[in-house]
């Protein structure tokens, strides 16, 4: 007994495909075939038949791509976009301008949620997030039907000083964002359909000691997991890991273990 073809919930009919192939980079006039939220094909020709209780979107005109990835983003800072970029070079490190942790967790979701909006608008269907309240912001963004990957920013500085210029580290800060960290791997990390999880997020180089950053590479291992971080941002951060450390950003990343291919 022949096993019965599922009725397609959706085709996209006529655009252009970009295929990612290297033997066939693209169709000119191509069919996308959808079923239970998944592609189930692509096609260079018009299905033969087509079930009325199927939806058509006419593509023609248009560019199908496959869904760009945002491998580095913080949904949340929408709150400053237009802002920051004229006071200085990033939020933490800004003067004047509202900060991670002065939201309030409606906030937090609200920002986010845009995020996450705004990102599938541009044609990204998985998104790197990694900013404060990630336990809200990820669940958050997943809602809107972006893949939200992310973590909280794991660091040992007192982030309500940075921006005035004060590099104060506090172990109880470390491990506080580590064990946050580790809660959001038990109640995100989706292995199976991958709609969330994690990638562990040291903020930047002098935002976290060399002890800490060795913390980070353990559970990085432990968990199997990748990093995403930022790193030389300003000068500002290089001439300070160049005093504290004795090394460059780079090389400071090299020394803890950090700078191989898990790091983003």
């Amino acid at each position: 007994m022949s096993e019965a073809v599922a009725i397609p919930d959706m085709i996209v009919a006529g655009g252009t495909l970009l295929t990612s192939d290297p033997s066939r980079p693209y169709i000119r006039e191509g069919w996308v075939v959808i079923s239970n939220g998944r592609i189930q094909g692509i096609h260079s020709e018009e299905p033969v038949q087509i079930n009325p209780a199927t939806k058509v979107i006419d593509a023609n005109g248009y560019v199908i791509t496959p869904g760009f990835v945002n491998v580095h983003t913080h949904a949340i800072l929408s709150m400053v976009r237009g802002v920051a970029e004229d006071m200085g070079f990033a939020p933490a490190y800004t003067v004047g301008v509202p900060h991670g942790h002065d939201l309030n967790p409606d906030e937090a979701y609200a920002m986010a949620q845009l995020g996450g909006l705004e990102a599938l608008l541009f044609g990204s269907t998985i998104i790197n997030d990694s900013f404060t309240h990630q336990n809200i912001a990820l669940p958050a963004m997943a809602e809107t039907g972006i893949r939200a990957w992310g973590c909280g920013r794991i660091h040992d500085v007192d982030f309500t000083r940075v921006h005035l210029g004060e590099w104060t580290y506090n172990t109880e800060i470390g491990e506080q964002t580590l064990r946050e960290a580790s809660e959001l791997i038990e109640e995100n990390y989706d292995p199976i359909n991958l709609l969330t999880g994690v990638v562990l997020a040291p903020h930047a180089p002098d935002t976290c000691s060399p002890d800490l950053l060795r913390q980070v590479r353990k559970m990085r291992d432990d968990k199997g997991l990748r990093i995403n971080t930022h790193v030389s941002q300003s000068q500002v951060e290089v001439d300070f890991i160049r005093e504290r450390d004795n090394m460059s950003p780079p090389e400071l990343l090299e020394d803890v273990g950090l700078l191989d291919d898990r790091l983003i």
